[in-house]
């Protein structure tokens, strides 16, 4: 049998063919590997020797260099630095060695300190003077260690040439990085079309417009000490925005040209709903909203038309029992839903016993008469259904787009239960309704607890006309 790859090209077992490739070709071959597993292949001939040192996608995964181990409980400090520094030196001799002009991606992924931050600025600057296309720096760090400076940028670009029209995506987490900085990246950046910037202390004031046209990505969150954003972007198609500060202001100085996907959380949805007011103008322009409503309440008071808004993706505490009445008047300013997801975040696995469990059976049943149809369910519960309910304002607007229903960290307490019910009778084309128990936030999952829930789950579906399915996850 011929052996893919052979000592001696003249022995029995037939030829190296795959050594007599181009280069170019066998480096699609080591792109399907992880950097540790093609470096390995340096040592099936000279051929195979430098060729991994040219690949363009560098990911330095650290749980492949890096396998999970325990360390011992008395010297776990001596660990963390041991493994910090086998991360820095596998980078450091990738770095090198390579000898490819471009590189597609370099991604780094760990947690460092100060005394690091050389290391970093070398790996920026072999990122930029390698054309990347998409540079993401994680230092996954609870206090920003490393700042991005005008020097290491001034450093990296070709001499007399101020432009950096080779990136498309940059993502920094728990970098430091200043508006100065960005503005100036987006000013030479003519193909950018990814931003993403969290936890960065020193960002106070950004304003995303200039030579910025391609951008169509755009994330800012945690981010304690910004004041103010502004956004000019025509292009844009999504938007992530989770401040710290319930202070910042966020401005928008044109219109998306086309229906974008946007997605809040932070202080900017909680107190006065700033975020409310703040995108306003461009309600019309989104086709797929999620608020991360964690710590926070439901958007009220006056809300804009989201005329155009397909998708609607609400996460909320499950500690908190959430208000059906908020949820009601956030939907009747989406005419147009057809599908609405509801997380419930459970902080803990257990079956929440300070709740008093939903009583599904409000009717009976007990002939066997399914009810057939919306009409029928509504004559049977009626509006002496929700005003037995302690809250009595719910919107009764009809909803006849609505498609999908889904709730995830279903429990069959009052407050998913109720939700449920008021769309079978309030969404009159309601064609599927999702309930998955699991427990998003929970450090681990009770089994007991999500066979209770999906057993509740189950007994909806002598309660909903049999024309809507009802999938249990």
């Amino acid at each position: 049998m011929a052996t893919l790859f052979s000592a001696e090209r003249d022995c029995d077992y037939g030829e190296d063919r795959i050594s007599e490739l181009p280069d170019d070709i066998r480096l699609t071959f080591l792109s399907a590997m992880g950097m540790k597993e093609a470096a390995k292949t340096s040592i099936l001939s000279k051929e195979w020797r430098y060729l991994w040192a040219k690949r363009i996608h560098l990911d330095f995964n650290h749980l492949i260099l890096l396998p999970e181990s325990k360390p011992d409980p008395s010297n776990i400090y001596s660990f963390v630095v041991e493994q910090k520094n086998k991360y820095i030196n596998w980078i450091n001799q990738v770095v090198d060695l390579h000898c490819s002009p471009c590189i597609d991606t370099f991604r780094v992924a760990f947690r460092f300190d100060a005394s690091d931050a050389h290391h970093i600025d070398k790996w920026v600057r072999f990122a930029l003077l390698k054309k990347v296309q998409n540079l993401e720096l994680n230092l996954f760090s609870t206090e920003v260690v490393y700042t991005i400076g005008f020097d290491v940028l001034k450093q990296s670009v070709s001499v007399g040439d101020n432009s950096i029209n080779f990136l498309k995506s940059l993502s920094l987490t728990s970098i430091n990085v200043t508006g100065d900085i960005l503005e100036y990246l987006l000013s030479r950046c003519s193909l950018l079309e990814k931003l993403y910037v969290e936890d960065s202390r020193t960002l106070v004031r950004l304003k995303v417009a200039g030579l910025s046209g391609k951008l169509k990505q755009l994330a800012i969150r945690c981010c304690e000490n910004l004041e103010k954003l502004e956004i000019d972007a025509t292009n844009l198609i999504y938007f992530e925005y989770f401040p710290i500060n319930a202070c910042t202001n966020l401005v928008f100085t044109s219109m998306p040209v086309v229906f974008i996907e946007a997605s809040f959380g932070g202080n900017c949805v909680g107190f006065d709903n700033t975020i409310v007011r703040d995108i306003s103008h461009i309600a019309a322009q989104i086709s797929k909203l999620s608020f991360n409503l964690m710590n926070c309440e439901i958007p009220t008071g006056v809300l804009p038309s989201f005329c155009n808004l397909k998708q609607l993706n609400l996460l909320v505490d499950g500690d908190v029992v959430f208000d059906l009445v908020a949820i009601t008047h956030f939907l009747k300013a989406c005419p147009l839903l057809r599908g609405f997801k509801l997380e419930i975040a459970w902080l803990s696995d257990n079956d929440d016993p300070w709740r008093e469990a939903y009583e599904l059976q409000k009717v009976d049943l007990s002939s066997g008469n399914a009810i057939r149809d919306n009409v029928e369910f509504e004559k049977v519960f009626g509006w002496a259904y929700f005003e037995a309910m302690e809250d009595r304002e719910l919107e009764r607007t009809t909803h006849p787009n609505l498609k999908v229903v889904e709730v995830v960290g279903f429990n069959g307490c009052n407050a998913d239960v109720d939700l449920i019910l008021f769309l079978v009778v309030f969404a009159c084309n309601l064609e599927t309704i999702i309930c998955d128990p699991k427990r998003c936030f929970c450090d681990r999952t009770v089994v007991e607890v999500i066979e209770a829930s999906k057993s509740r789950a189950a007994k909806l579906r002598n309660l909903i006309p049999p024309k809507i399915r009802l999938v249990i996850n």
